[in-house]
């Protein structure tokens, strides 16, 4: 090789087309390709080949089992390296748009969806505070883990989240699931659903009503007899009853599970050893809901407000994301609430409607808000 040649292939190569064999393919993301007559190296993503294949090594290694054409574009780089894509540019905008409109279609179904209609779809992913499901057409929607069925939540046996509930799927699994109504756009954009897993309550004569197809009880096995004794103009008889009527979950925790996490002297646990309904945070923040509390300032004697910092704690990490008013006479459960719908007002999908809320502290000049994941906040 002359020296001429030599330098020839170590130059910086053009956009423009060139052909390509495959490298190495990196988990199904894309594939690094080794450029013809020179040692340069690009970066073809996984969505920009052609035909389109799924994020599968094998999938991709039986697609670019030959050379390929490949155009490659030096502006835009990937670890360094340029990346290629085997679509022609206008035919790249004519996907985009067709897949935009074929999302915004998908979206505007699903929010005229029936409630009690099931549909089909495939894990995204896994998170503690529930599932991401793929409906299709680019639509994912999360499922919280109070919106899964008992014998598909797990709880983890050991390590830092010890106790704490895990769904129980991967990645990939098909499920069923029901679209309860449109909430809106998120900060980032992305249209969001309340969704369920959980069967459609059937109600008969007399206010009576069972879970079609249920299986099993209450979480953690906690009773649900509470499902027979409401009907209209007649009083609620357990905390189940009411989540009944205000469309909610409760989530009962085993007084095993109390003492595994608080130990045996804990209150909670002795108070679920004794029969008492011990619920975990997501639930009891709803319940409050229910059951706030009006208070009632005194007309003759006008209290001064002061302001109180809020925090989202997630392992070392802190952010504060606004302050609450309050007063001598607002209580604790008050200041937690405050704090709780401020979190929720602003960092709906990291809180999760307190799905995602491990606990909270109260002091007299702050409230911290700490989290099970990041949520995307830190």
């Amino acid at each position: 090789m002359t020296a001429q040649e030599f330098l020839e292939e170590d130059e910086e190569p053009q956009d423009g087309w060139h052909w390509a064999k495959l490298l190495v393919v990196r988990g199904g993301q894309g594939a690094i390709m080794k450029l013809a007559g020179c040692k340069q190296k690009a970066w073809l993503p996984q969505e920009q080949m052609r035909p389109k294949v799924t994020p599968s090594e094998q999938e991709i290694l039986r697609a670019l089992g030959k050379p390929v054409k490949i155009w490659l574009d030096t502006g835009l780089r990937h670890t360094g390296l340029p990346v290629a894509t085997m679509w022609k540019e206008d035919e790249e905008q004519d996907i985009r748009k067709a897949r935009y409109r074929m999302r915004t279609e998908r979206v505007k179904e699903l929010q005229a969806q029936d409630p009690n209609q099931w549909l089909e779809g495939k894990v995204a992913s896994v998170k503690p505070f529930g599932i991401f499901v793929d409906l299709g057409s680019d639509v994912q929607v999360l499922v919280g883990t109070k919106h899964i069925p008992e014998e598909c939540v797990r709880i983890l046996p050991g390590g830092p989240d010890a106790g704490f509930q895990m769904p129980d799927f991967d990645p990939g699994n098909d499920v069923e699931l029901r679209v309860l109504g449109y909430k809106g756009r998120s900060r980032s954009g992305q249209d969001q659903f309340s969704c369920t897993m959980l069967p459609v309550p059937v109600r008969g004569k007399g206010g009576k009503g069972k879970d079609r197809e249920r299986k099993g009880s209450g979480k953690h096995g906690g009773s649900e007899s509470g499902y027979s004794v409401w009907a209209p103009h007649r009083h609620l008889e357990s905390e189940t009853t009411l989540a009944r009527q205000e469309h909610f979950e409760v989530t009962a925790l085993k007084p095993e599970l109390l003492e595994e996490q608080y130990g045996q002297r804990d209150r909670r646990a002795a108070l679920a050893r004794k029969g008492f309904a011990v619920v975990d945070y997501a639930t009891s923040m709803q319940l409050a809901e229910v059951f706030k509390a009006k208070s009632e300032k005194s007309e003759n004697k006008p209290e001064a407000a002061r302001s109180m910092a809020v925090w989202l704690v997630f392992e070392n990490k802190r952010k504060q994301i606004g302050t609450i008013w309050t007063y001598a006479s607002t209580t604790t459960s008050e200041k937690e609430r405050q704090a709780v719908t401020l979190a929720m007002n602003q960092y709906a999908e990291a809180v999760q409607a307190g799905a995602n809320i491990q606990k909270v502290d109260v002091d007299f000049h702050w409230v911290q808000i700490k989290l099970f994941t990041g949520g995307g906040v830190f």
